[in-house]
Order: structure tokens, then sequence, then C-alpha cells
């Protein structure tokens, strides 16, 4: 059904009026996304979300985190040559890569290479 000016002016009542927007919806026989389209387009005022019964509004977390001391990733000091392999837990403060020297353009040592790199199964 299209828009005309006395669908319009029943939207702005009901809008007024603090109508739900499903209600407005059956009411002019159209969608809840087609009324607040609408109802956006013929710059009506935003209306507060409505709570839901039983449902307790989201707590809002006052504490903000703090800075680490230290990058947790310390991959800027890595350079070809060295192993990358990381040992510990990534947001451990003793958190590290091995560092072991390496064949040319491999990226990890050949201890940890074999560990990386496990032979197929034949089938």
């Amino acid at each position: 059904m299209a828009w005309n000016p006395e669908r319009n002016a029943l939207l702005a009542k009901l809008w007024s009026d603090g109508s739900p927007t499903p209600s407005i919806a059956a009411t002019l026989g159209t969608t809840k996304n087609a009324i607040l389209g609408k109802a956006y387009r013929l710059g009506l005022p935003r209306r507060a979300p409505s709570s839901r019964p039983g449902s307790a509004p989201r707590p809002v977390c006052s504490v903000s985190p703090a800075p680490p001391e230290k990058p947790l990733h310390p991959v800027l000091g890595l350079r070809q040559g060295l192993c990358r392999w990381p040992i510990g837990d990534v947001i451990a403060p003793d958190f590290r890569f091995c560092l072991d020297g390496t064949a040319d353009r491999a990226v990890y040592c050949a201890h940890h290479a074999r560990i990386a790199t496990q032979p197929s199964r034949s089938r």
C-alpha cells in the first residue's frame, strides 16, 4: 500500500501518542521496519528503546583495563635468522619466543621445525 498524506498523518498521530511500533504496523498494514523508515523520513522524533519485561539492563564496566607495561607480543624484536616459536601464554608477562638460530630463511630452529612439521600418515 502506498504512503499518502492520510497514512502519514495517522502514522504521526500514533507515533506521537506513543503507540508501539508493531501495533502501528498492524494498524497501517505494513511492517515494523517500514514504520521505522517512514518515521525517520518524516522527521518524527526518535523514541527511547523500550525495555522488555524481565530483561535487566546491561552492566556498564567502569574500570578500564590498565595498559600493559611492555608489549605483549615482542614480535618487533624478531629478525630473520631467529626462531619464532612462541613459548608460554601470550598474555603472561613471561611470554617470549625461542630466538635460537635458524637455517637460511627458516622460521623455526631445527628442534621446533621437527615439532611443527609432522610427517603425513599413509592411508
